[in-house]
């Protein structure tokens, strides 16, 4: 008989990541008997299984790793920022609600460097934190390009542990030079003013700083935050953008995604961005808040269209959400 782990804090985690090691390693092991792991090791193999994984929420036991009825559903974001010596910084966040302290991992993968061999691994991390609202940001340098980010999350769960896998696709454009450029759009669950500081910190879009949210599902009785940085805009004498900014929202439904509303474009130029406004930087940031009351419960996309009123060249981004009671 496998008894539930009724641990707390650090032996919590060791027992869990003993649990999995055990099972990733190829066998039924009783708790007793398998080996430590520290959350590194445990999250590497986690991430060497989710290749081959479907996207779900699994239960885990020392005898089998079964699909899940109920999932534990995880948001993965990403904000995309000019680095040190024309770098780019991608700074990814999971989201999730935790009812138990979890261990979580992101690995990136970029394309295959040639036909037949696996996707490279462009990056990995790992962290921990408590039961509650999980926002946790790891920070990579890529190249502009494709990628694949594979995250997993897992907390202990009757006599085993819960575990979700989640895979999403990240585009990072050329944030320094070419066309005009669109960052991931990222989706906030509250957003406060910031002062002014030196330098880029992810998630804030001066002079807001937006809290990622932790699910893609949001109430009809609050609102939704948005917020996205643009590049490669074409400046005038006094280095100030001219851009439009259209927000369109599609409800999808079993025959496709049909039209429901959009907001008023914005303009950003000279007279609306502000005497803080720092070209140096590159970017334009923009975003906006919609109170969900006048949604009907379903599922949405959001399109973000960007247009450079100088040179007519035009970008977007797609982000997907949830208007839940």
């Amino acid at each position: 008989m496998v008894r539930p782990l009724a641990l707390t804090g650090r032996r919590r985690r060791v027992a869990l990541a003993a649990v999995l090691t055990g099972i990733l390693l190829g066998g039924p092991r009783s708790t007793a008997q398998a080996p430590a792991a520290d959350p590194a090791r445990l999250l590497n193999m986690l991430l060497d299984r989710a290749a081959t994984t479907a996207s779900g929420t699994y239960a885990v036991t020392t005898s089998a790793v079964t699909l899940e009825s109920s999932a534990l559903p995880i948001v993965v974001q990403a904000d995309v920022m000019r680095g040190a010596e024309q770098t780019i910084r991608t700074a990814i966040v999971l989201g999730g609600t935790m009812a138990q302290p979890y261990v979580a991992g992101v690995r990136v993968l970029a394309p295959a460097t040639a036909p037949g061999t696996p996707p490279r691994v462009a990056g990995d991390a790992i962290g921990t934190g408590p039961a509650g609202a999980m926002r946790l940001v790891r920070e990579f340098t890529l190249p502009p390009g494709q990628y694949e980010v594979h995250a997993a999350v897992g907390q202990a769960g009757g006599g085993g542990a819960i575990v979700t896998l989640h895979k999403f696709q990240l585009s990072v454009p050329d944030i320094w030079r070419g066309p005009l450029a669109v960052t991931p759009v990222v989706l906030g669950d509250a957003v406060a003013a910031v002062p002014r500081a030196s330098g880029t910190r992810p998630f804030e879009f001066e002079p807001t700083a937006l809290t990622p949210a932790a699910s893609d599902r949001f109430a009809q009785s609050g609102s939704v935050h948005a917020a996205f940085r643009i590049y490669n805009w074409t400046p005038d004498d006094s280095v100030k953008p001219d851009v439009a900014v259209e927000y369109v929202f599609y409800q999808r439904s079993e025959r496709g995604p049909r039209f429901f509303n959009k907001m008023k474009p914005q303009r950003l130029h000279a007279d609306t961005v502000g005497a803080a406004f720092a070209p140096a930087d590159g970017a334009v940031t923009a975003g906006m808040t919609v109170p969900l009351m006048s949604f009907p419960f379903g599922e949405f996309e959001l399109i973000v269209r960007v247009t450079d009123n100088r040179n007519k060249q035009s970008a977007e981004r797609r982000v997907e959400f949830s208007v839940v009671p």
